[in-house]
């Protein structure tokens, strides 16, 4: 969105006092899987929330530690959370001074959740995508493997655990609606329907990343008051 917390601020004043929409595409939001997943926790079958991670492996040995795939991670935590982050603090096993290699973040917030951002550098294979444990049940999410047709997601639902000495939640094949980035964007120009990310979301990411770089820096929990 910007470089730093003055030049956003001053974007969103001027959106507000010009009545001009202001919006960024976080793109990860409209994961098929992301989409799905939140399906799931939206119907309660995970029941209240208390750890989720999004994670991601791969080549990335040369990319951005935190601005490239990370704050997509790290908005999918604040998607999922649904609270205000109150401390961060994160590793990385690369080199922080280049921003470059893997980390993880640890997000702790103000409802008591607590979100985990990974990024595994070089490391090729199979994992699961998410992993959300709930009051009700726990699941590891795997990458995407259904259709998207007329906006509408069909997929199998991973298996859902429900606890030592009960049966897996089986919820199989279902379909869920799906509504993209740019449909939102022409009914909130068109139809005054809600922006699905507003600035203020894409403000509160770069505040957190860069609690993340100064946590890593510093060696130590960074309080988001403190950024």
């Amino acid at each position: 969105m910007c470089a730093n917390r003055k030049d956003r601020k001053k974007l969103i004043d001027e959106a507000k006092s010009n009545k001009k929409i202001l919006t960024v595409y976080q793109s990860r939001r409209w994961d098929p899987e992301f989409i799905s997943m939140q399906w799931v926790i939206k119907e309660g079958y995970l029941g209240n929330v208390k750890l989720f991670e999004s994670l991601t492996c791969g080549s990335f040995l040369n990319t951005n530690w935190l601005f490239d795939w990370g704050v997509h991670l790290i908005d999918q935590l604040l998607t999922v959370c649904r609270s205000s982050p109150m401390e961060v603090t994160c590793v990385s096993a690369g080199d922080p001074e280049n921003e470059s290699g893997s980390w993880f973040a640890m997000i702790r917030f103000e409802n008591g959740k607590t979100g985990l951002a990974t990024m595994r550098a070089g490391i090729p294979g199979d994992y699961p995508r998410y992993s959300i444990i709930g009051d009700k049940g726990a699941v590891a999410w795997p990458a995407w493997n259904g259709t998207i047709k007329n906006n509408e997601l069909t997929l199998d639902i991973p298996p859902i655990r429900q606890g030592k000495g009960k049966d897996s939640l089986n919820l199989g094949v279902r379909n869920i609606p799906f509504m993209p980035f740019y449909q939102n964007l022409y009914d909130t120009l068109d139809n005054n329907a809600e922006v699905a990310v507003k600035p203020e979301e894409a403000l509160m990411v770069v505040d957190v990343a860069l609690a993340a770089i100064k946590s890593s820096k510093g060696k130590k929990a960074i309080l988001l008051s403190q950024v």
